[in-house]
């Protein structure tokens, strides 16, 4: 099982659905976790090169994060999944 926001073992790998998008705050709540995302993280959607204002409430994505607060986590990578992509919601 993935690592979830907020673990302190380092880096977090993980998947889930996104909530909400803050463009100009550079946030997103994925699954019920915010995260803050990286300036320059790559984004990945439909297999093309993107950028934060592609991801879209519903959206299935994987991400890779660090930790940089204990509330809060910092994500340097983010791609789409297929919609058929199974998520375990926690």
């Amino acid at each position: 099982m993935a690592q979830q926001a907020g673990d302190d073992a380092g880096p977090i790998v993980g998947e889930g659905v996104v909530q909400k998008i803050d463009i100009v705050n550079s946030s997103i709540i994925i699954s019920g976790f915010e995260f803050v995302i990286a300036q320059g993280a790559p984004v990945q959607i439909a297999g093309s090169t993107s950028s934060i204002a592609g991801l879209l409430p519903g959206m299935k994505v994987s991400y890779f994060a660090e930790p940089i607060a204990q509330a809060q986590d910092r994500i340097l990578a983010i791609e789409q999944l297929p919609d058929n992509f199974p998520i375990l919601e926690h």
